[in-house]
């Protein structure tokens, strides 16, 4: 069997992602990898740093190389290097993308995409289905691979070609330095948190209504809410009408990400209740630091939560079902809490930075 040569790995993103950054550097750490580049248009945008969002893979090191707003002489040279894999992010949505994909066509190199699943909580399938048809069908041949971001993405994208191999793939975070919480600081209601921005498709306001259901159940319960956005001032007051004796809601806002991780830490379970989202790192998070994870069934992530067997799935539009899924929880609460750092070593073994590079070195190296 003649010797694998070492692969040179391209990624082609729109911004460098928080969400995509540790496992590629844990991949320029690798023997089976000669180098990475990390090529983008700009480092971040403003509204993601404002969400407090790190901006601290600015700089190359030895066999990891970050290049901003790059020329095609540029990008050319690397298309040229031998055993290249160049991976797409965004092709669709970002013209950058588009112009660097197309540069690409006359090389002969291995291309993939790491892609979400259409965004249905504005438009139909069936509009997905027909811009695809018309706009990308084009360009399947090009590709060997498609790195799916949930389930529901690789069932969308193996119905358009045979010929595409489709990998169920996800986002990952950096693990964190923090330690975990002792049971002593912690309330005795059950504390929950959520993350993320307050807009319509983060569906906070669905949280709040499951609290209220709580409250009335006289379970006790203490809610915390980072983030900020054009719901804000509707979603306190929707608070404002929750808070009894048995219920607590801070609004905290924005907080740059540690103090963002020490929420998290502090609380015994965090939800994500989102209309949509193609992924919800949040939930990589908070696993890997032990909270316990609920999210809706319009979250790529609710797969990591399944398959942990911690945590819970509601169907969204449910705020009864939330509710009984974090009052099974409060009803548990000292196991749950004694669990933490089992849930923690799950992360480690499954979703940390250097499992998820390997699920992406094992299918390129087949």
């Amino acid at each position: 069997m003649p010797e694998q040569r070492m692969k040179s790995l391209v990624f082609v993103q729109n911004c460098i992602s928080p969400h995509q950054m540790p496992y590629i550097e844990a991949l320029s750490r690798r023997s089976d990898v000669e180098h990475v580049w990390v090529v983008a248009p700009r480092v971040t945008y403003s509204d993601r740093a404002a969400m407090g969002w790190p901006a601290t893979w600015t700089t190359s090191s030895e066999r990891l190389t970050i290049v901003i707003a790059p020329d095609d002489k540029q990008m050319a040279e690397l298309y040229a290097m031998p055993e290249c894999v160049c991976l797409f992010s965004g092709i669709s949505a970002f013209p950058e993308i588009l112009h660097w994909f197309r540069l690409s066509i006359p090389y002969r190199l291995k291309r993939g995409i790491i892609t979400e699943a259409p965004y249905t909580y504005d438009k139909p399938l069936w509009m997905h289905r027909l811009r695809f048809a018309l706009m990308d069908w084009r360009y399947v041949k090009y590709f060997d691979y498609v790195f799916a971001i949930g389930e529901d993405c690789v069932k969308y994208y193996r119905l358009w070609s045979k010929r595409w191999n489709v990998i169920p793939f996800m986002y990952c975070t950096s693990p964190s330095s923090l330690l975990e919480a002792s049971a002593s600081s912690r309330p005795h209601a059950l504390a929950v948190c959520f993350v993320g921005s307050l807009d319509r498709r983060k569906n906070v306001g669905e949280l709040l209504s499951a609290v209220d259901i709580l409250g009335k159940r006289k379970v006790e319960v203490a809610v915390t809410i980072v983030g900020d956005g054009p719901l804000r001032d509707a979603l306190e007051q929707q608070a404002s009408t929750i808070v009894s004796d048995s219920v607590s809601i801070d609004f905290l806002g924005a907080l740059p990400m540690p103090e963002t991780q020490r929420v998290m830490v502090a609380n015994d379970v965090l939800v994500l209740p989102s209309l949509h989202d193609g992924w919800g790192a949040v939930i990589n998070e908070a696993m890997s630091m032990g909270t316990l994870p609920v999210c809706s069934n319009k979250c790529g992530a609710k797969d990591i939560v399944r398959l942990s067997g911690f945590g819970g799935v509601y169907d969204v539009g449910n705020p009864d079902m939330l509710a009984d899924v974090l009052q099974a929880v409060a009803t548990n609460i000292n196991n749950v809490r004694d669990k933490r750092a089992e849930r923690v070593k799950w992360a480690i073994d499954n979703i940390s930075p250097d499992a998820v590079g390997e699920l992406m070195m094992t299918t390129i190296n087949r």
